[in-house]
């Protein structure tokens, strides 16, 4: 009987020690989520470049209580080239560009929402406006139901299924055990 318990606890122990990260344990920052955006422009003039640029995180659909990206430390967090753009920290669901251009004119993009985790974007650059569109991202697919990786919602439902599977696993090292537990002969009272 001590050797069956000394068994558990030392699978228990294994099952606990998956839990330790092999690499780099980071304490102080979590993960960011990252959006990149590459730029196509829409057949008029020279081809322009990004002069400044910001991003708008906001919780209603229309944008109406927008605010800007900042990040940890208080920093803008969307970072261009003359081509591209980069965002970091983009929490909310629902986001918004306005970028100036090297003709001078202001572009306000569409509201979009955020598609996953490390995401990329096609902003289409018209005469007066932009146009976001998913371009790559990743996302997670649990039971073939389709999350953004970056959702709350995503992380919750993987540590649950994952969190779940431990368990029944325990269950049945448990079960396999006591199923090959026999009484011996004489030691029933």
């Amino acid at each position: 009987m001590k050797n069956k318990r000394s068994l558990m606890l030392m699978i228990l122990l294994l099952g606990l020690g998956l839990f330790i990260p092999l690499s780099q344990a980071r304490a102080d920052m979590p993960p960011v989520s990252a959006m990149s955006y590459e730029f196509r422009q829409e057949g008029f003039g020279l081809p322009l470049q990004v002069t400044s640029a910001r991003q708008y995180e906001c919780d209603l659909p229309d944008c109406s209580d927008a605010l800007p990206l900042i990040g940890y430390g208080g920093n803008l967090e969307l970072e261009c080239s003359r081509a591209q753009c980069r965002a970091a920290n983009a929490d909310a669901y629902y986001h918004q560009l306005v970028i100036t251009f090297s003709d001078g004119v202001i572009r306000r993009s569409n509201v979009f929402t955020s598609a996953g985790f490390d995401t990329t974007y096609l902003i289409l650059i018209r005469a007066t406006d932009l146009q976001v569109q998913k371009k790559s991202g990743s996302e997670w697919s649990i039971f073939g139901i389709s999350l953004p990786a970056s959702s709350s919602l995503s992380l919750s439902l993987l540590g649950c299924f994952i969190v779940g599977l431990m368990l029944a696993g325990l269950g049945g090292v448990a079960w396999f055990l006591r199923r090959g537990k026999k009484p011996s002969p004489g030691s029933e009272k």
